[in-house]
């Protein structure tokens, strides 16, 4: 009886080391709450994301899906786990930009950043393109200016995955658009004429008229993710979450 004892232990001791350890992730987020307000001035996320800047209508939540439009200014996020700023972060999102008359201004929407309300990394700009039916995205490291660009052209009216990486040791940001997997094809920022470094933690939507050129866009966002590796996100081949078109609807059966 102590043999076969000793012998149930042993197997379940080797069970325990040979299974994965689980995934981590600093943050998910899809939205399933009742239409209305982000953030500001009742939320109806229960308080899970807070306003930061800017006041007026706020970011809202419609069908499921975080609804942003550059008419106005208000900045919402979610706070998570600090990640001190020699950290590496990455975040995915699901982004749709509805059909525009004209070149969308080139403006930042979504970012990480600090507790603070100055300090934004890794920031995601709509950006225009030379044909007005179609639209990129852009990417800062630590600058409210663009400075660098996605050089495929976009369509209005498509859902796309967009991850981002926030390298704290290197100053660089990286953005992919529909990657299959980390070595997918990106593009890369680097900052130097400062510290280019910060303390992330959380994950924000921006509102606001600021920006150069063109027209105030809208933005629809869906299912955030924020975590410290590519495979830890759910994005790419990893599992690409549903788009917001189909998973939207299923939320709001469910929720």
């Amino acid at each position: 009886m102590r043999k076969t004892a000793i012998m149930l232990l042993a197997f379940g001791l080797a069970a325990t080391a040979a299974a994965p350890a689980f995934a981590v992730s600093l943050m998910t987020e899809t939205f399933t709450y009742a239409n209305g307000n982000l953030a500001l001035p009742v939320s109806v996320s229960g308080g899970n994301w807070a306003n930061h800047s800017g006041v007026g209508t706020d970011i809202q939540v419609t069908g499921a899906v975080a609804v942003g439009n550059m008419n106005n200014a208000p900045d919402d996020n979610r706070s998570f786990t600090a990640q001190d700023s020699q950290s590496v972060v990455y975040a995915c999102f699901q982004c749709m930009i509805p059909t525009m008359a004209a070149a969308p201004r080139n403006n930042y929407f979504a970012h990480l950043k600090d507790g603070g309300t100055s300090n934004f990394v890794t920031r995601v700009f709509v950006a225009p393109v030379a044909s007005t039916s179609s639209f990129t995205f852009g990417l800062s490291h630590f600058s409210g200016t663009q400075s660098d660009q996605w050089a495929t052209p976009l369509n209005y009216g498509q859902w796309y995955t967009v991850v981002i990486k926030y390298d704290g040791p290197s100053k660089t940001s990286k953005l992919w658009v529909d990657p299959v997997n980390e070595s997918s094809t990106s593009i890369t920022t680097t900052y130097v004429s400062g510290p280019g470094r910060s303390i992330i933690s959380s994950f924000a939507l921006r509102e606001s008229t600021g920006g150069t050129g063109g027209s105030p866009f809208i933005y629809n966002v869906d299912n955030i993710s924020v975590a410290t590796t590519f495979g830890d996100l759910g994005c790419g081949s990893q599992g690409t979450p549903a788009r917001g078109t189909t998973w939207g609807k299923l939320k709001n059966i469910y929720r």
